[in-house]
């Protein structure tokens, strides 16, 4: 069964280029870091990319630290809507997991474009800036976990069939939308394209036959 869910309830658009100053200056902050990275963009450029005075910046934002933060805060707000949305559609188990993946590693992808800095931006937000990006993480985990139970108390999986729990299925499942994250070359499309084939092979030892 193919795919079918609407990715247009939260997009980049109405997260950072809504109309307004602080808008504008946040979109130039993300454009800038998946280029440049964090310590190769300076507030001038910022303004620049954003086409604001150096003194209109910081009306909205005290400097780079402060806008860095925010980029990361619509980033886990735009995941967290699609989480949500995700988990609420009314499809097949196989459908709400490929969502809820795609909701995290393919907004990822969306956001930051496979950038070659994301490792330094990572590096910043941990040690530097202290911005907790391994919660949402651990909270998608969770949340996948809880998803493949459901399913099995409905009787859409039968986890018994392949001896594993819903914890290990959740991390095989991540374990293999990751890899397909960082192929080379993955883009949003290659990646949204590959992750059905991906569930499904994961899954179909324990899609009972009369729903298969």
């Amino acid at each position: 069964m193919v795919l079918c869910y609407d990715r247009s309830m939260a997009t980049i658009a109405s997260v950072t280029a809504s109309g307004s100053k602080a808008d504008q200056i946040i979109a130039a902050t993300r454009s800038l870091f998946v280029r440049y990275g964090y310590r190769r963009t300076s507030v001038d450029d910022i303004a620049r990319e954003a086409g604001v005075a150096k003194a209109t910046l910081y009306l909205h934002f005290s400097g780079k630290e402060e806008m860095f933060r925010e980029m990361i805060r619509r980033f886990q707000l735009l995941q967290e809507e699609r989480c949500a949305a995700a988990e609420a559609i009314e499809t097949s188990v196989e459908n709400k997991i490929v969502a809820l993946i795609d909701a995290v590693y393919g907004t990822t992808i969306e956001w930051f474009e496979n950038t070659a800095h994301i490792e330094e931006l990572k590096s910043v937000a941990l040690h530097e800036i202290s911005v907790p990006v391994d919660e949402p993480v651990q909270a998608f985990r969770r949340r996948l976990t809880r998803m493949i139970k459901a399913a099995e108390e409905r009787g859409e999986l039968r986890l018994s069939a392949v001896g594993s729990s819903a914890q290990d299925v959740a991390q095989v499942l991540l374990f293999a939308a990751y890899g397909a994250k960082h192929a080379a070359h993955a883009t949003h499309a290659s990646f949204h394209a590959a992750l059905p084939g991906i569930v499904r092979l994961i899954l179909v030892g324990m899609i009972p036959a009369d729903i298969a």
